[in-house]
């Protein structure tokens, strides 16, 4: 695996890990992993995770919030 390759791995993992915890969208995520073109960032998440970003986040839960029950008891 190349240098780039990895990075590239690496950032496709953040941007997993950021749609199943946050509620920040596709290009707030891909701001966040440090990459500037939305479409290629799509195509990148589609080929590793397939589903697209916005897709993949459609099929799961909504994330949780530390706290948020604790204010109902």
């Amino acid at each position: 695996m190349t240098p780039a390759q990895y990075l590239k791995s690496l950032r496709m993992q953040r941007a997993k890990q950021l749609i199943d915890s946050t509620f920040l969208n596709t290009k707030e995520i891909m701001q966040r992993v440090g990459m500037k073109d939305e479409s290629h960032f799509v195509r990148e998440f589609k080929r590793i995770h397939g589903l697209p970003p916005g897709s993949y986040k459609q099929r799961l839960p909504a994330p949780r919030i530390a706290g948020a029950n604790s204010a109902n008891k």
